[in-house]
């Protein structure tokens, strides 16, 4: 297919599964950015993405509090009793959802789930949405997309929720989430070779890994950030979200071998308690959560990426987005063996222990050369969303053609 915004062959996709807070806070987020890079390709047309609900409750409190809301930053199109549509941009629009309880994994779960089908296939009717691609980008839309009809079903499975430690509490609505799923989706799109044990039945796997967006392959300056620039280089950093997957000990260790070494972790961060083992130490700064746009900035101004997760059934399952983030900056990487390192060897340093790791950050920055981190940029753009999109429409067409 010849993709062109004007033939009559693009595809509408509508994407559920978001989280609205990634949207307010400008969080890179694979299913956010996923909807962008779909709503600049060719090959698409009209894209809506659905954040997962918010209970009402929690709607109450947040005007309270004076949050930003996503109905203050773009347009408003449709304005329904638990939903909101705006437009983002000419092609994206983005669907944000009310519950009238807080979710749960009992019969007012189920009842919400019954509310939102309904409220989003009249949207949908509205927005003339009609021969489209369903897109599940989470467990916890599966009851609401399963009532949604759509010619084409495809589940972005983006990490093992069953073995997300904080995700327990609802293991059983997940499983049966998981288990609909491998029998109904047309598609289901994996991130890691270790998610084929999730859906062990299905014969439609379809191996999507994660790609770097545009922001990161464009050339910037060596303008360092402003909280930056008191930082003493060596500079060992880390992106994303700090949660429970880092190994605190391995960086606590680190960290106290390489005293003359500074680390940075830049992100939000899940549980304060959890990190402060390392706030003991005067190398150790978090600088918290920032705009997307501004990522590729921190990411240049340091001297060595890390990737220091646990390896444990959770991590199996992921494939580090900040790897391709890490790789278009050009900047040498040193991680525990976790999944998606094994695609990139001989770009990433793999290592485990305290002194392994320790070791492997100091040689990774006495070794960098101009020459490697031009080799490590121009590995990045086969990895592109862009080039990513591509194969998944050729993946779809071919759906399609079965369907007819």
């Amino acid at each position: 297919m010849i993709c062109n915004k004007t033939n009559n062959s693009k595809i509408d996709f509508v994407v559920m599964g978001s989280e609205e807070s990634c949207a307010i806070n400008d969080f890179g987020y694979r299913t956010l950015i996923f909807a962008n890079a779909l709503s600049r390709s060719e090959c698409v047309g009209k894209v809506l993405l659905i954040n997962c609900p918010v209970s009402l409750p929690k709607r109450v409190v947040n005007n309270f509090q004076r949050k930003r809301r996503v109905e203050d930053m773009y347009p408003i199109v449709l304005k329904r009793a638990l939903g909101t549509v705006v437009k983002v941009n000419e092609e994206l629009y983005m669907l944000n959802l009310s519950s009238i309880f807080p979710e749960s994994d009992n019969i007012f779960s189920k009842i919400d789930s019954e509310l939102h089908a309904g409220n989003i296939s009249r949207i949908l009717k509205d927005l003339k949405f009609e021969n489209f691609v369903l897109w599940i980008a989470t467990p916890r839309m599966v009851d609401v997309a399963s009532s949604i009809p759509s010619k084409i079903k495809i589940f972005d499975a983006i990490d093992d929720m069953l073995a997300h430690p904080q995700m327990a509490r609802f293991y059983k609505r997940i499983k049966k989430a998981y288990d609909w799923v491998e029998n109904n989706a047309d598609l289901i799109c994996i991130a890691a070779e270790g998610q084929r044990r999730m859906f062990r039945k299905s014969s439609s796997l379809f191996l999507m890994p994660n790609g770097v967006d545009s922001i990161f392959l464009r050339s910037g300056t060596n303008e360092m950030p402003i909280d930056m620039k008191d930082v003493p280089m060596p500079i060992v950093g880390y992106i994303g979200v700090l949660q429970d997957r880092l190994d605190i000990p391995l960086v606590e260790a680190a960290a106290s071998i390489l005293h003359d070494y500074n680390f940075v972790f830049v992100g939000p961060v899940k549980d304060y308690s959890y990190f402060k083992p390392l706030t003991k130490y005067r190398n150790v700064r978090f600088l918290g959560r920032k705009r997307y746009a501004e990522i590729p900035a921190y990411i240049r101004s340091f001297d060595v990426c890390i990737i220091p997760h646990k390896v444990n059934e959770f991590t199996d399952s992921m494939d580090p987005l900040k790897i391709y983030e890490y790789l278009a900056c050009g900047k040498p990487i040193v991680s525990t063996p976790v999944a998606g390192t094994e695609r990139f060897k001989g770009y990433i340093a793999l290592a485990q222990g305290p002194t392994g790791f320790a070791d492997a950050i100091k040689q990774a920055f006495l070794t960098d050369t101009v020459k490697s981190s031009e080799a490590r940029r121009s590995l990045a753009p086969q990895y592109s969303w862009d080039n990513i999109i591509m194969d998944l429409v050729k993946k779809i067409e071919l759906k399609f053609k079965e369907k007819k």
